[in-house]
């Protein structure tokens, strides 16, 4: 699903990441400082991304980002 922000960005659309390392589906750092945000207003030292990617990455600052795919097969498990 593709839902539209009222600007330029899409949720769901391919881009690239701000190093220009190839497609970072649907997460932007826009995204990820928000998520920043609420896991310090919490206190949480993890945080996690359902992503449209194919491989699990480390953003830093205790962010996973997870393959939607292989999160939806149940061959990533979901860190609780």
């Amino acid at each position: 699903m593709v839902q539209n922000l009222g600007d330029d960005r899409r949720i769901g659309e391919k881009r690239q990441n701000h190093q220009g390392n190839g497609p970072v589906a649907g997460v932007d750092s826009r995204s990820l400082s928000g998520l920043r945000q609420c896991m310090a207003d919490l206190g949480l030292k993890r945080g996690v991304v359902i992503y449209g990617g194919e491989e699990p990455r480390r953003v830093g600052s205790g962010i996973e980002l997870l393959p939607r795919s292989r999160v939806a097969r149940g061959e990533e498990p979901l860190p609780i």
